[in-house]
């Protein structure tokens, strides 16, 4: 990326000079030529400017267009354990990461072989349908790993019941979540879920959100800038840029330097102390886990996130509902520690979302409830902690009851 801009600016200050040249040269003459209304000299500097802009123009496509397949070439398919750095993911801003378009590999552990399949848009699944063709209005479900399905066949996971179950009334439920994604994801990627034209979002909050978000903040500043990130929006923006490589690349040089809510968020955060004696005994259990003197704080820095969301999807007047849930914390037997965090969670989510006037669900009692009725193995994936096929089921249709009320 720094290579290609660094080119486009050397083009565009060496145009920019031999034009000034060429008027200095020839000032005399270009004064006299508007004076005489000869169009001389107009029509040269109109020339000059022209073979310049075609040059920035070529250059800057060849250059992308070298740079991006390079970046962006799909591993050959091959059997890789999901909780392994993934080959078929990039790290890239403004979208922090995502999976490679079209991309195709088997997620295997001593529990399940799963064919992962990822559309044109860098997400699981099929590709999604242009709204238009569809005759539905479509509710965007954003969210983690859970939703996104991990360890469970697309078909069995709680976006695709959902779909299912809304289609009668006339919606469809549209599967975008993303393997370790947390608020600071669903801000950065906001674009991408726009670009859906959704009628209405729900956004799932986890257990292990905070703690992804103090992750993500720590690495967002060494993130290179993607040079088009055009193919990741399922409808473009009508904008100038959209035609003009160059000027796209002058805008993404802007936004790598330049303010941005998302990285004023992340510069602000990485002020803040979120570590003290509490959380350094609970990093023994988990990672994850915050500290109850901490939560408050951690809270407050993830929440600007999904205030900016709102705020975004307000204009839109796009409404959003937000559901809260546990898994791994909620399991039998476990230290006390982890039922703290999800209450807390619960405690915090619920707060947040009534002082913004947000729909809220949370599906604490729901994850209590699975977890009395059936042994842990039927809850939760063996050797991965992640919800079965049966958990799927369940939190689907609790959901489905629950957003009845919207549709």
């Amino acid at each position: 990326m720094l290579r290609t801009d660094f080119f486009a600016l050397m083009e565009l200050k060496n145009c920019l000079l031999a034009t000034l040249s060429l008027l200095i040269r020839h000032k005399r003459e270009f004064i006299l030529a508007i004076k005489s209304k000869s169009l001389l000299w107009g029509m040269t500097l109109s020339v000059t400017l022209l073979l310049c802009i075609l040059l920035l123009e070529g250059g800057t496509r060849l250059f992308l267009h070298s740079h991006q397949l390079q970046t962006l070439q799909i591993p050959p398919y091959q059997s890789i354990d999901p909780y392994k750095p993934n080959p078929y993911i990039v790290n890239y801003l403004p979208y922090l990461y995502f999976f490679i378009p079209k991309a195709h590999y088997q997620a295997v552990r001593t529990s399940y072989q799963l064919d992962y399949k990822i559309n044109t848009l860098g997400f699981r699944g099929e590709d999604i349908p242009a709204k238009s063709s569809t005759g539905l209005k479509r509710l965007l479900i954003i969210g983690d790993s859970i939703v996104e399905g991990h360890a469970v066949l697309l078909t069995q996971g709680l976006v695709a019941r959902l779909n299912k179950q809304l289609n009668p009334y006339g919606w469809e439920a549209v599967n975008v979540g993303m393997q370790g994604a947390s608020p600071i994801y669903y801000a950065a990627n906001l674009p991408r879920y726009l670009s859906l034209e959704p009628d209405a979002i729900l956004l799932f909050i986890h257990e292990n959100d905070l703690y992804e978000d103090r992750v993500r903040e720590k690495s967002y500043q060494q993130l290179p800038v993607l040079d088009d990130d055009s193919f990741l929006l399922a409808k473009k923006s009508q904008g100038i840029s959209e035609y003009s490589a160059f000027l796209k690349l002058l805008q993404n040089i802007w936004q790598s330097f330049g303010a941005s809510v998302i990285k004023n968020i992340v510069e602000s955060n990485l002020q803040i102390n979120w570590h003290d004696a509490a959380q350094k005994k609970l990093d023994t259990l988990s990672p994850f886990l915050v500290a109850e003197t901490l939560f408050a704080r951690q809270w407050k820095m993830s929440a600007k996130y999904l205030n900016w969301i709102k705020q975004r999807l307000i204009k839109k007047k796009i409404p959003l509902l937000v559901t809260s849930l546990c898994t791994t914390t909620l399991a039998p037997g476990l230290d006390k520690a982890y039922q703290q965090h999800c209450h807390n969670l619960h405690h915090f989510t619920q707060k947040w979302a009534k002082k913004e006037n947000i729909a809220y669900y949370s599906l604490l009692e729901v994850m209590q409830d699975t977890f009395k009725k059936y042994p842990v193995a039927q809850v939760l994936v063996t050797d991965d902690s992640h919800p079965t096929a049966l958990t799927h089921q369940i939190l689907a249709s609790t959901l489905f009851l629950w957003l009845k009320g919207f549709i």
